[in-house]
């Protein structure tokens, strides 16, 4: 699966999470060819939606794979389909590979049994990978695989997608694909109704902030003129007091002159 069991569980390494910072590892590397370098994005893309979500994360594309397995066209053997169709989730598990990385299959006799050491007769033809274990892991990965591609699920067993149990039947691929463009549509116009309505609260928070805006300045102009009054009051009551100070300080001088002659 590309990731190790802990990884696999880790918000850190979710489609949401990594493909933002793979577009932005990738700008530097685009600017340098001077062209657009695209990012297809794969893993739990399941519906119309998944597609829309993940492509607004700024992927390219996406890659399905357990969607259209459950296809007439594809060249599996129909017993290999029918696993995807009669699984429940609680049937999809990780299992450890004999090439070393962690797999989701749907579990069967066949896995548990090899868990269980039970190993059925085989021999390697040929070392197809170096990290292959086929001796430890109880089994040959290729020829289980190619016995499940043949609908010899007793011999081998599934991989599948973590929502493979969501597939009711076997549909056409253009069935598939009217299906995925349908529910792609809808996460568009969902988002576009859910923009429109963010707009209509802007717009009417834009509306109610004018108003207010109009009704500060109202105000504004009108404490204005209220201070300006209390201004022109205060200046005259000021220019009084400032002529009362000046006949006052003019008194006591002639009453001291005054006072001074009689002294004398």
């Amino acid at each position: 699966m590309g990731f190790t069991e802990e990884q696999l569980e880790d918000p850190a390494y979710q489609l949401k999470t990594i493909v933002p910072q793979i577009v932005e590892t990738l700008k530097p590397y685009e600017a340098e060819e001077g062209r657009k370098i695209p990012l297809i994005a794969g893993g739990g893309v399941y519906s119309g939606k998944d597609i829309h979500q993940t492509l607004s994360l700024g992927a390219s594309a996406v890659q399905m794979a357990t969607r259209f397995v459950a296809t007439d066209e594809c060249d599996a053997d129909r017993r290999f389909k029918e696993a995807y169709v009669t699984c429940k989730k609680e049937d999809i598990g990780l299992i450890k590979s004999p090439v070393g990385m962690p797999g989701r299959a749907i579990r069967n006799s066949f896995i548990t049994d090899s868990e269980e050491g039970k190993r059925p007769a085989f021999r390697c033809a040929w070392k197809c990978l170096a990290s292959c274990k086929a001796q430890d892991a109880n089994y040959c990965i290729s020829i289980a695989l190619n016995n499940a591609r043949r609908g010899l699920l007793k011999s081998g067993f599934v991989f599948a997608g973590s929502n493979a149990y969501r597939i009711k039947k076997i549909v056409p691929v253009q069935t598939l694909v009217s299906e995925l463009e349908g529910g792609y549509a809808k996460a568009v116009e969902s988002k576009i109704a859910r923009l429109l309505a963010k707009l209509e609260t802007l717009k009417t928070e834009y509306v109610q902030t004018q108003q207010l805006m109009h009704e500060l300045a109202k105000r504004y102009e009108e404490a204005l003129l209220t201070m300006n009054n209390a201004a022109h009051s205060l200046k005259q009551q000021y220019t009084k007091a400032a002529l009362k100070v000046e006949t006052l300080r003019l008194g006591m001088a002639q009453t001291l002159a005054s006072t001074s002659h009689l002294l004398a």
